[in-house]
């Protein structure tokens, strides 16, 4: 199947016609809705993870901070109840009422989490989106803080845990010692003596605990507080674009199925595409200049498609040196007996040897295809907009197989005929 530019012309045409009439003013409505909905800013707050400080190698040094977490495992803490409340209460007051859970579910869903990871640190992006944009600065700032404050809070955890194990390590060496000390026996002192030294090396190792307890905080530091915002939503131009781009891929697509489905060859160049003969005549109601007629076309002279038999006469005295011409319908011969009858009163001056005749219908009989192949030449009329692609290729197969002298097709309409 081949498709020629000016089907491919023709259809961006129709599309362009569907997109100027229904997609533009539809993308007007668009942008003046959505220029009314209620406006969305977006805020940015970036947070820093350092690396970590590594093994502890030099005696009584004392760690800060506990190992950072993995970068995703900050998004769910983020988006926990605790985080949220603690941000919440940073934005109301500490005296404002809880919030309810459709205000943290709310609260939930204005927020996108974001982290890349860099050769010496790693970067959070907390994204908040608000109603105005210092609502969203605020709202960004303060789910910042309280993300910090959560991994302080578990550092200082980590650390006390630290110091417990350590006091419990503690109080089972000091019981012991009681017991061995009650015991009176004299085997029992270098024992005593043991223990007395890892308790006191113990008693060292919870002082350090406890101070670094005391200092312990998170991984998290607050690199760039958001200090600006800018607008997501509503988006008048970019929905106005999409409203267009879908109704004009919409129009694509229905244009597409349209043509699958048709079956007609629909134009006189389609006639041409289909068979791959000439089309010698247009009198389908079209003048030479190309004004569509407002009544049913009448041929003959002084009509408008007059100048088009001329030149279909023209051609078969060029092309035959008298001799008969058949005009056939394919399944209908009202539109060829017209046309016979036009071009036979064209003929009929003294001296011409060319005689016009109508043959039946060329799908009709095994007859219809005899008289073709004895006619000297062939004439197909077809009205491009009624005619059937299947029935005018089978007819033009069959004249060939008959070995009829086909000049071309003269494109008619049947409707005027009736």
């Amino acid at each position: 199947m081949v498709v020629s530019f000016s089907s491919i012309r023709g259809f961006l045409l129709r599309v362009l016609a569907v997109a100027l009439v229904v997609g533009v003013p539809a993308a007007i409505v668009t942008y003046m809705v959505s220029g009314r909905s209620t406006p969305v800013y977006l805020a940015e707050a970036t947070l820093l993870i350092p690396l970590s400080q590594g093994p502890i190698d030099l005696p009584g040094q004392v760690p800060t901070a506990v190992e950072p977490m993995m970068s995703a495992a900050y998004g769910p803490v983020l988006k926990s109840r605790a985080v949220l409340e603690d941000a919440y209460a940073r934005l109301a007051g500490p005296d404002a009422p809880p919030p309810t859970a459709r205000e943290l579910a709310d609260f939930r869903d204005s927020i996108s989490f974001q982290f890349e990871e860099r050769r010496r640190s790693t970067l959070i992006f907390v994204d908040v989106e608000g109603p105005s944009p210092a609502a969203a600065i605020d709202r960004a700032n303060a789910l910042g803080a309280a993300l910090v404050a959560w991994d302080d809070s578990r550092a200082l955890a980590d650390a006390n845990r630290g110091v417990e194990v350590v006091e419990s390590q503690i109080e089972a060496i000091e019981a012991e010692l009681v017991r061995l000390r009650a015991s009176g026996s004299r085997a029992n002192l270098p024992q005593i003596a043991n223990l007395s030294v890892v308790a006191a090396n113990l008693r060292q190792e919870a002082a350090a605990a406890r101070a670094a307890a005391v200092s312990s905080r998170g991984n998290l530091e607050f690199l760039v507080p958001a200090a600006r915002s800018f607008q997501i939503e509503p988006s008048p131009v970019i929905d106005a674009a999409v409203v267009l781009a879908l109704v004009t891929v919409s129009a694509m697509v229905v244009l597409l199925v349209r043509a699958g489905l048709n079956r007609r060859v629909n134009g006189v160049a389609g006639l041409a595409e289909v068979t791959g003969l000439p089309v010698l005549a247009d009198l389908t109601g079209v003048s030479a200049g190309g004004a569509a007629a407002t009544r049913p076309v009448r041929f003959g002279p002084g009509r408008p498609d007059s100048r088009e038999l001329s030149y279909l006469k023209a051609h078969l005295d060029r092309a035959l040196m008298g001799g008969e011409v058949l005009v056939a319908g394919l399944t209908d011969n009202s539109a060829a007996a017209r046309v016979a009858t036009a071009l036979d009163a064209l003929f009929s001056a003294p001296g011409s040897t060319t005689n016009v005749t109508v043959g039946p219908w060329l799908l009709g009989s095994g007859d219809a295809l005899e008289r073709a192949s004895e006619a000297d030449a062939v004439l197909i009329v077809a009205d491009p907009k009624e005619t059937i692609r299947a029935d005018l290729r089978r007819a033009v197969r069959w004249l060939s197989m008959s070995s009829a002298n086909v000049m071309g097709i003269v494109a008619a309409s049947t409707r005027s005929a009736r």
